[in-house]
């Protein structure tokens, strides 16, 4: 487990998954029982990925980031353990992380 190894804090507060098509397979070897990401943005997830972020407490935001890459889109996922409000204050109007 790469995480522990490194002594990942368990809650990581912003994650971004663009691993070329591969994002459903990493998230699927994600310690979610030792480790949470409070956001997180996903490009183009897959039905099944999306089916297993919802298992884990997550739902989409209403915010799309398109890149300047044709194609590329990412989608922002919210932990339950965050504020709706709280994730308003974080995800910028276009899509940018603030701090």
């Amino acid at each position: 487990d790469v995480l522990s190894t490194l002594y990942t804090p368990t809650t990581i507060d912003y994650l971004s998954l663009d691993v070329e098509g591969a994002e459903e397979l990493v998230m699927n070897t994600f310690p979610w029982h030792t480790h949470n990401v409070t956001i997180m943005s996903v490009e183009r997830p897959t039905r099944t990925l999306r089916k297993l972020l919802h298992s884990h407490g997550y739902h989409a935001l209403p915010v799309r980031f398109t890149g300047t890459v044709a194609g590329n889109e990412d989608t922002f996922w919210l932990h339950s353990s965050m504020s709706a409000s709280k994730a308003k204050e974080r995800v910028g109007e276009r899509g940018q992380l603030c701090a």
